[in-house]
């Protein structure tokens, strides 16, 4: 078919020279009719085109493949981040530290409510990180049966990533601080009730706890992706 007839508006073409265009005319008439938003051109586009018999790999297969590497790729991009900020925040606070070793005088008001809340963004960005490689970590052995570690072998960046965060996450003394932290938090969002002992009633938080929440998120955002899987 020529160019200039494949120029021409689809709704002035015959069903019979509709038929006869080839993927790539089809193609392009189908961008300018998007283009032009014309609904009439679309639908006389998609009527028109051939219509074919396949055969392929079971779809219910093929989809779950699809949603496991796409949760793969949310795994790594929020650990990858939460690596990041977590050595970014340290290196920060070390180099405080180094200078603040050198200096003849004591660190203003302001440069020690600036510590607290660098000290504090670190706790926050290794729970983060902690609940968030647990949370995965969890989802690779109970719901798609394999180790994490072999999950994340289908990435290119997947196993150096792992084993920079487990190096982050072997710190007991950061577990145990952050974990302070975490219910500290949450004591003073309490209403102030005690036992007769003076001690809060509420039960203690861990971080294993906080993890299992944010597994039970990815499993139910799993099921509702394969729902909609055939």
């Amino acid at each position: 078919m020529s160019k200039k007839r494949i120029e021409r508006e689809v709704d002035e073409l015959s069903e019979e020279l509709l038929g006869d265009l080839d993927p790539d005319e089809r193609l392009q008439l189908w961008l300018e009719g998007a283009a032009a938003d014309n609904e009439q051109w679309l639908g006389r586009l998609r009527e028109t085109a051939p219509v074919r018999t396949y055969r392929t790999t079971d779809r219910a297969f093929v989809d779950r493949g699809k949603a496991a590497l796409q949760f793969l790729n949310g795994a790594v991009y929020r650990l990858h981040v939460a690596a990041l900020r977590y050595e970014l925040l340290e290196q920060r606070q070390h180099l405080q530290w180094l200078l603040d070793i050198e200096r003849d005088t004591d660190p203003s008001d302001a440069e020690l409510e600036q510590a607290g809340e660098r000290a504090e963004q670190i706790k926050d960005v290794f729970l983060d990180l902690y609940t968030c490689y647990h949370a995965y970590r969890q989802f690779a052995t109970d719901v798609l049966g394999v180790p994490f570690e072999t999950w994340c072998e289908l990435h290119s960046e997947g196993p150096t990533l792992l084993g920079i965060v487990e190096e982050i996450l072997d710190n007991p003394m950061r577990y145990d601080h952050t974990e302070e932290w975490l219910n500290s938090y949450h004591d003073l969002e309490d209403d102030g009730s005690a036992d007769g002992n003076g001690e809060r009633d509420r039960e203690w938080i861990t971080l294993d706890e906080v993890a299992e929440q944010r597994y039970q998120g990815l499993v139910a955002t799993w099921e509702k992706a394969l729902a909609e899987i055939p």
